[in-house]
């Protein structure tokens, strides 16, 4: 039986000592011309310190087929199984960009559809 590597989006919202048992894919999040990666290069803190400071509303975008495929690459290199849990498909392209990713690996990657975003992810 193969060890299984499970996957969620930086959406997800989970306690800090629940969140490191996965391997996170974070979501870019643009203020103005600004990019900041969601949990590597920006913290929630900061997050809501710009949404104050800021004039410029912020906006976020998906994460892309790359930033998943390397993570199935290594995981199946491992030897190992990957589940990944997106943000709802009906919300964010990042759902598409697992499948799309998933492709390479049919056998040994299977992607879910949380149809919900932060703490309701989080509870999936």
């Amino acid at each position: 039986m193969k060890k299984v590597r499970l996957v969620i989006d930086s959406t997800t919202d989970l306690p800090p000592h629940l969140a490191e048992r996965f391997t996170v894919v974070p979501l870019p999040i643009y203020f103005g011309e600004q990019e900041f990666w969601d949990g590597v290069t920006i913290t929630h803190t900061r997050f809501y310190e710009m949404l104050v400071e800021s004039d410029v509303m912020p906006t976020s975008s998906q994460a892309g087929p790359e930033a998943f495929l390397r993570i199935y690459r290594q995981a199946v290199e491992a030897g190992e199984q990957v589940v990944v849990l997106t943000i709802a498909q009906s919300l964010s392209g990042t759902y598409q960009s697992a499948m799309i990713a998933a492709a390479e690996y049919p056998e040994d990657v299977f992607v879910v559809n949380s149809s919900s975003v932060a703490i309701g992810a989080g509870v999936l």
